[in-house]
Formats: C-alpha cells, sequence, structure tokens
C-alpha cells in the first residue's frame, strides 16, 4: 500500500498544524502561569493591591489576596475575597477557607468585644464557632 505524494503532504501539514495548535495552547499556560505567579509574589510583599489589577478566576491568587486583606485588617473585602474563593476551591482548600473566615470573625468580635458592643461580639464569635465547626466536617 502506498500513499499518493498528495496524501503525504496532507497528512505532513495535519500533523505540522496540530504541533503548532498544541505548541501555542502550551505557551499560553506558560504564560498564565507565569502571570499568576506575579501576582501572588505582589501578593506575599504585603502591600494594598487594587483587586482590579488581579486574576480573580484563579483560586491561588483568590485565598492570597484574602489572607492580605485580612493582614491589613480589611475584614469584609477578606470575607468577599473568600467567598468568590469557594465554589473554586477543593476540600482541602475549603477547610483553609472556612478556618480563615472563622479568624477574621472571631478577631471581629475580639474589637467588638474591646469596644463594649457585647452583643455584636457575641454574635460574631457564634458566627466564628460555625465556620470553625465546618472545617471538621
Amino acid at each position: 500500500m502506498s500513499i499518493s505524494r498528495n496524501n503525504w503532504r496532507l497528512f505532513v501539514a495535519t500533523i505540522t498544524i496540530l504541533l503548532f495548535i498544541a505548541l501555542a495552547w502550551a505557551m499560553n499556560s506558560l504564560w498564565h502561569e507565569n502571570k499568576i505567579n506575579q501576582q501572588l509574589d505582589l501578593l506575599a510583599k504585603g502591600e494594598f493591591i487594587d483587586k482590579a489589577e488581579l486574576d480573580l478566576t484563579s483560586i491561588e491568587v483568590l485565598l492570597s489576596y484574602a489572607a492580605l486583606q485580612y493582614k491589613l485588617q480589611l475584614y469584609d473585602q477578606a470575607v468577599e475575597a473568600y467567598s468568590q474563593a469557594e465554589p473554586l476551591a477543593n476540600h482541602q482548600q475549603l477547610t483553609q477557607i472556612y478556618y480563615n473566615l472563622g479568624n477574621i470573625h472571631l478577631s471581629q468580635a475580639i474589637e467588638f468585644g474591646q469596644h463594649v458592643k457585647v452583643d455584636r461580639a457575641v454574635t460574631m464569635a457564634d458566627v466564628a464557632k460555625d465556620y470553625y465547626r465546618s472545617t471538621l466536617v
């Protein structure tokens, strides 16, 4: 069985196109991972970063952004970021998210307690307790 010259050229052209597509896909993936790593490095510096500059489709970026907001005591933004990360997270990341949400609410409860807002402090402590319980499931 012999392959005609035209069929052989078509076969080689098809393989070449498929290789170029695979190379383009690999380069795009590498670029995206590099972009995420750059954003994670920025977040690791601990300085305020505008949310619009970040790729919030990445669970790693969302978790780092939320941790930075907690560190900067911007609790509402941290809760929002963790809430965005929740649907993207696997089981281990969910445990981390719930634990960190518990920490946020406990920190708020302590702040409210120091400012003589006892009812609010107790409410926040209850919410923190619920998040800590969620980590055990």
